[in-house]
């Protein structure tokens, strides 16, 4: 490459972080194996695909009928990238864990979801007119780029590009500039959507005609890559998660020094001399409380008999609870979520059992210990109690209508995600034939969408007439008789016990929900699930909640600072291993992408098993308690991996018969230890009715 070319690579790492462009150019990795295997494998995917779609005899004889169906034509576009991406698989095998593996599949299944409408319309020959190679010429330096695929079809240009690793909005941003310099000029009339990886997933977005500010922002930053290639020293990201999942990070401190000073760079001086080093054994002195009034964020005691805390930056990047049946594991939890109150952080826990919504009791002196009182009195004067209660008048009762939109220029990837997941939650209630569900489900999802881009809420009376007369979509999915057969069926969700859920109560608002009532103080809302009645209901509800927080969270600026704690106890039969209800796919989307608004998971569970471990990964912070079979020890020592200076293999022997409120945590850059729960400040064992909610309730949504 001469000295006035560039890649589109290069310029993306330059958005992303300009040390990193420097290090790259010197031969350091500067991509994350797991990232960037997964690019890897997604365009070897894609080129298997392109290659072999023309030729393919099935494939060919599906697109040649009257009316192919999408579902199998998917299929068959899976299967031929599969193979490739299984190779691939292989030869990463050494690189990357295996949660990273198991990504590639959904990746190839990702592919094929977006390539089949292309694939259908154009009668197998949507990968004809493929172009390899672009070329952007800015202020003196041409900008090179490799496309993996064109698509073009119903006048839109779809860009493929999976090879490159963004990692930030900014370098997204970049890239996205500059395919739409690339290819605005080819086809003027054709609507341009970039497909590209960002967070180990494949997404669209819609690349805006360039405008001259476009081409004069790249110029500008073109002509500062030359400097820092000729020496000057480039400036550290702006975004630190990049520096936080960045290979070179060691090569970049040495050369410019230090960042992330807030989490791994500041040392204070003791006070007193250093305790001596931590026991593992759990049966040193952990119960004695500190009698001092700690900072917010104080959960136990570690064996040195500190005080241990959570970190504002560990508390957003997810914390998961587990252990059995009596081993205070929603004690802790419960703990964290007083910690939140204090520290100012909304809460908004969901309340399988009824035993979470005793946070609004606080105990009184004779039954509190006596170093918490003071703690106690903050907590009763900071937080604002709502009960919430779908179904139910005992508390704040909330409804699901109408349907509250994220903002209207959403992303493809995002708006999609959130309107098949409220058309899920819909069609939940509702019975079709098996046989054109599936088109039921598409066709009421494109309806949401296309009123997602009008509207900001949309009741569902008005849903449901606006499919009777059908004016938006120009080639329906269902014909007449079953667009009147899902009208019908969805009238039963404004009729009978449904109509309590979707009709009484006040709207579900989110923004509503995280602000207080009085100036000063904490919402701390508690959902509670027992009033809903059958399961079917219970995860209908908690998905459409979920896709409020989903999209809240997409209207908030990025940074780390915590704005909700998303508390979820038991929570495994809205997050399985297998299958992926509503509920799961929300809640995968927010635990991956959460972290970057402000969002804090915190769940519990009792056993491994019980949940979609992928999930469980998104957690910095892992706290392992009693454990009730054997096969569990294994699932509790592949937690903890190998750290040195601590006996995994003995720790979780002792997991086995260790007593409440003893937990082995393991936390973000540091090794594991053992800690001991701190005593709440608030009621803790009954569960509570509808009599004790009325009694309890003191909180307001108005």
């Amino acid at each position: 490459m001469s000295e006035n070319t560039l890649s589109v690579s290069d310029v993306v790492t330059a958005a992303r972080c300009p040390r990193q462009l420097v290090l790259a150019q010197q031969g350091h990795r500067v991509v994350p194996h797991g990232a960037d295997t997964f690019g890897q494998a997604a365009q070897a995917a894609l080129v298997a695909i392109a290659t072999e779609a023309g030729k393919n005899k099935e494939l060919l004889a599906l697109v040649k009928q009257a009316a192919p169906e999408p579902r199998t034509v998917e299929y068959t576009l899976f299967r031929l990238g599969l193979g490739e991406v299984y190779a691939h698989a292989k030869r990463a095998a050494s690189r990357v864990d295996g949660e990273d593996l198991g990504r590639f599949s959904d990746a190839v299944r990702e592919i094929a979801q977006r390539l089949t409408p292309h694939v259908v319309k154009a009668g197998g020959a949507a990968f004809a007119e493929a172009e390899k190679t672009a070329e952007i010429p800015l202020d003196g330096t041409t900008i090179q780029g490799a496309v993996d695929l064109l698509c073009r079809s119903a006048g839109q240009t779809w860009i493929w590009d999976l090879k490159t690793y963004t990692g930030t909005e900014q370098a997204k941003l970049e890239q996205m500039r500059l395919y739409g310099i690339a290819f605005a000029a080819k086809d003027k009339a054709a609507r341009l959507a970039l497909v590209h990886v960002v967070d180990e997933r494949i997404q669209v977005d819609s690349v805006a005609a360039p405008e001259k500010e476009d081409v004069e922002n790249l110029q500008k930053l073109t002509r500062s890559m030359r400097t820092w290639l000729d020496g000057e020293p480039p400036p550290a990201a702006r975004d630190q998660d990049t520096c936080r999942d960045c290979p070179a990070r060691e090569a970049c401190w040495r050369t410019w020094g230090r960042t992330l000073t807030d989490e791994v760079d500041v040392v204070k001086p003791p006070t007193r001399p250093p305790p001596p080093p931590p026991s593992e054994d759990p049966k040193d002195n952990l119960s004695a409380q500190p009698a001092l009034d700690l900072k917010p964020l104080w959960i136990g005691a570690v064996p040195n008999k500190d005080p241990a805390r959570l970190e504002p930056h560990e508390l957003v990047r997810h914390v998961a609870v587990f252990g059995a049946s009596g081993s205070g594991k929603t004690y802790l939890a419960k703990s964290i979520v007083e910690e939140a109150v204090l520290a100012g952080i909304p809460v908004l826990a969901f309340d399988v059992q009824g035993d979470i919504l005793t946070l609004a009791k606080p105990l009184d002196d004779a039954t509190i210990d006596p170093t918490l009182r003071t703690r106690r009195d903050r907590y009763v004067e900071q937080a604002e109690f709502r009960l919430l209660t779908p179904m139910s008048d005992a508390g704040l009762r909330i409804s699901l209508n109408p349907l509250r939109f994220p903002a209207r220029d959403m992303p493809l990837e995002e708006s999609t995600v959130y309107s098949e997941a409220v058309t899920e939650n819909l069609l939940a209630h509702v019975k079709l034939p098996p046989g054109w569900r599936d088109n039921a489900s598409a066709y009421l999802a494109e309806r949401i969408r296309l009123a997602m881009k009008k509207v900001d809420s949309l009741a569902i009376d008005d849903l449901i007439a606006g499919i009777a007369e059908d004016e938006d979509l120009d080639n329906p999915l269902l014909d007449d008789k079953q667009r009147d057969r899902l009208v019908k069926a969805l009238r039963l969700l404004t009729m009978g016990s449904k109509d309590l859920l979707f009709k009484l109560g006040k709207p579900l608002d989110l923004d509503a929900l995280l602000k207080p009532s009085v100036p000063g103080k904490t919402p701390l809302n508690v959902l509670w699930l027992n009033g809903l009645g059958d399961q079917q209901n219970k995860e209908s509800f908690v998905a459409m909640v979920l896709a409020d927080v989903y999209g809240w969270m997409l209207r908030q600026r990025g940074g780390a600072t915590p704005r909700v704690l998303l508390y979820f106890d038991e929570i495994g039969p809205y997050m399985p291993p297998h299958g992926e209800p509503p509920s799961k796919k929300l809640l995968k989307r927010i635990f991956k992408e959460g972290r970057k608004y402000g969002v804090c998971g915190l769940f519990c569970t009792q056993n491994f098993t019980d949940v979609d471990y992928k999930v469980v990964s998104q957690a910095n912070t892992v706290a392992i308690g009693r454990l009730n079979a054997a096969q569990e020890k294994r699932k509790a020592a592949d937690t903890l991996g190998s750290p040195p200076n601590f006996n995994v293999g003995g720790a979780v022997d002792k997991l086995m018969n260790s007593p409440t409120g003893r937990f082995i945590v393991r936390r973000l850059n540091e090794p594991p230890h053992w800690l001991q729960g701190r005593t709440l400040m608030t009621l803790h064992g009954p569960t509570w009715g509808e009599d004790e909610i009325r009694a309890h309730n003191t909180g307001s949504l108005e």
